[in-house]
């Protein structure tokens, strides 16, 4: 789940609840070790921790890296971003974390095509800039192994391990001047 910049920054203001700073340290207490070689068994072919870059910032990275490849593009669904408990509320309060203006500059990344008008306000648009601190993972995985590799997952205490989007082949207008369509 994505929040942990915006919970600490409104922390540090006392307006955090104690449950959410609470479920906060126990996901970033959480190894990565186990998704890391539960993905690996299951054909991941790219694989980061989201930490400093948010969500978005992590995701370009891992299109940009692909372009030797051929490239490709993704596609996220924000309804299906996994967020942590109370960071939508305090997005609605205007509190973020200092480095959310940093990350913000990967706006030029996203095509809106199609989309909805997402800085009306939608938290979880927001969230995709927020920087984290010891963030889950973000894999690339054969659709073909993705339900046994969610069930793997939350055997193994991810709970919150979805789908988030997909990862296609990029056209060529799919790479300038980023890869990433928001929905």
């Amino acid at each position: 789940a994505v929040g942990t910049g915006v919970m600490f920054a409104a922390r540090m203001r006392n307006k955090a609840r104690g449950r959410w700073v609470t479920d906060a340290l126990h996901s970033m207490m959480q190894s990565n070790q186990r998704g890391g070689e539960l993905a690996l068994h299951h054909g991941a072919t790219s694989c980061t921790d989201v930490t400093g870059f948010g969500l978005l910032g992590h995701l370009v990275e891992m299109c940009q890296a692909s372009k030797e490849g051929g490239g490709v593009s993704a596609r996220v669904n924000l309804d299906d971003i996994p967020l942590m408990d109370g960071a939508e509320e305090l997005v609605a309060q205007g509190i973020f974390s200092s480095l959310q203006p940093q990350n913000l500059r990967l706006k030029r990344g996203i095509d809106f095509k199609g989309s909805r008008n997402l800085e009306g306000g939608i938290a979880a648009y927001s969230l995709l800039f927020d920087p984290q601190t010891a963030g889950g993972l973000l894999l690339s995985v054969p659709e073909k192994n993705t339900e046994q590799l969610l069930d793997d997952l939350r055997a193994a205490g991810y709970g919150r391990a979805c789908v988030i989007g997909e990862v296609a082949e990029a056209l060529p207008e799919d790479l300038s001047p980023m890869c990433v369509r928001v929905q």
